[in-house]
């Protein structure tokens, strides 16, 4: 402290307000006299007398000798809360049809160059339905994420093949959600996505996604193939 011979001072007035009225607000108080760049014993360094103007006002609240200027804390349930509908819940016209996984033994070169056994993880999420265009197929991406997250965290695969062949889709970006979640699960070693896209998809993905898209369910498997083993040559 500034000046040491405060202290008793100080806690005599925390020892009052505390016996009034056991807040932990209390400890709000002395916090916001810290200065955490200055070493205890300083520790009520820089305004001691800040502390004591914040325990005597609590010290005056408690005994009912509030000044004008301070507002009582009401008690909450003297509110009573009117809640006004702001429109239902917008459902999902996408869905996730069928999930299923699949893995593949596989030889990779080890730390010293001698080959060790693998397998390569693939993850398949088909997805049908309506992804309507825009802004509008905001909640068609937040719903088609949260289905794929349970699926994507508890097989952590190499790669996730999305089926969206059945799936009417014409344009907005929020659909790019789903390879943005699977990049960030491993910021290291990302899993890799591969899209099947069909006759009501293919435009619109086209000119939005970057990487692999097939419309040949066998290339599609291929390439994924290709990626879980390309992934488990990386992570070892």
């Amino acid at each position: 402290m500034r000046d040491p011979d405060r202290i008793p001072e100080l806690c005599a007035l925390l020892e009052r307000a505390w016996r009034l009225d056991p807040d932990m607000r209390l400890g709000q108080l002395i916090v916001c006299a810290i200065c955490p760049s200055t070493p205890c014993p300083q520790i009520f360094h820089p305004e001691d007398s800040h502390t004591q103007r914040g325990l005597e006002h609590f010290i005056a609240r408690c005994e009912g000798k509030l000044p004008a200027a301070y507002a009582p804390r009401p008690d909450p349930d003297t509110f009573a809360l009117s809640w006004a509908e702001r429109g239902p819940a917008v459902e999902s016209t996408v869905r996730l049809e069928s999930a299923r996984e699949a893995q593949f033994d596989c030889t990779v070169p080890g730390p010293h160059g001698a080959p060790i056994a693998s397998a390569g993880h693939i993850l398949e999420l088909r997805y049908v339905g309506e992804y309507r265009p825009g802004s509008q197929g905001k909640p068609d991406a937040a719903a088609m994420r949260a289905a794929m997250l349970p699926h994507v965290l508890e097989t952590c695969p190499d790669v996730v093949l999305f089926d969206f062949s059945e799936l009417d889709y014409s344009w907005g970006d929020g659909i790019l959600g789903l390879l943005q979640t699977l990049a960030e699960l491993d910021r290291d070693e990302p899993m890799h996505a591969v899209v099947l896209a069909g006759e009501g998809s293919w435009r619109g993905l086209d000119g939005l996604l970057v990487g692999a898209m097939f419309r040949d369910r066998q290339h599609a498997v291929n390439e994924a193939k290709r990626l879980a083993y390309q992934r488990c040559v990386q992570v070892g």
